[in-house]
């Protein structure tokens, strides 16, 4: 069972990769092409693996190479502004 999928994912292969949420904390690859019954059928069920993370996977999936890459974390998230002169560095350095 795959609680709290929330981040946005990413799909490659025929394998949706998703992170969970705080009721999840975990990454997980997803078989995507398949009928519940022919995964039946073949005895394997929808979750190729999952991952646990320490906090929620909540930020969106990249694939690169035969990498899964998720932000994972509590922090809360910055009040930007598109006219913030600042800039992302400012806010990433104000969050903890």
């Amino acid at each position: 069972v795959l609680n709290d999928p929330e981040s946005s994912p990413a799909v490659e292969d025929g394998v949706v990769y998703i992170g969970c949420g705080f009721n999840g904390k975990a990454v997980a690859a997803l078989r995507l092409n398949e009928t519940d019954e022919q995964l039946k059928a073949v005895g394997v069920g929808r979750e190729i693996w999952k991952t646990p993370t320490p906090f929620p996977a909540t930020g969106a999936i990249t694939l690169t190479g035969d990498l899964v890459l998720v932000g994972c974390g509590t922090a809360p998230v910055p009040d930007l502004k598109k006219w913030d002169t600042r800039g992302p560095l400012h806010a990433a350095s104000q969050t903890k």
